[in-house]
């Protein structure tokens, strides 16, 4: 990739908190399966543990990229915010991985009613 292509991307913040948004939920809902299997409440196995913990750990990327940069868009009034590209790609990827993660079952849960 030229090094021209690795500019900082402008988003709105807007589009931002929209992503967060549509994130919380599925955060929650990964959040509750990890206490029940950890507290012995509703183990997953080995496979469906694996999913749920990557699921979990690109959410908790995600909010934490969205959060920075909507932060920092709130701190210096912006509308839009200059997202640096490697961030940028973190955020696209982490996006496509929960958003799998919505249509998904872990074990026999499925995501999007959990």
């Amino acid at each position: 990739m030229l090094e021209e292509d690795l500019k900082d991307i402008e988003v709105k913040v807007e589009v931002l908190q929209l992503i967060k948004e549509t994130t919380i939920p599925l955060f929650y809902r990964l959040e509750e399966l990890l206490r029940d299997h950890y507290t012995k409440t509703y183990e997953q196995a080995d496979l469906s543990l694996t999913f749920l913990i990557e699921y979990s750990s690109a959410t908790r990327i995600l909010l934490q990229c969205l959060n920075k940069y909507i932060d920092i868009a709130l701190d210096s009034n912006l509308s839009a915010v200059p997202i640096p590209f490697e961030d940028f790609t973190i955020i696209t990827h982490t996006s496509q991985v929960i958003e799998q993660g919505y249509r998904s079952r872990v074990g026999y849960v499925p995501l999007w009613i959990h």
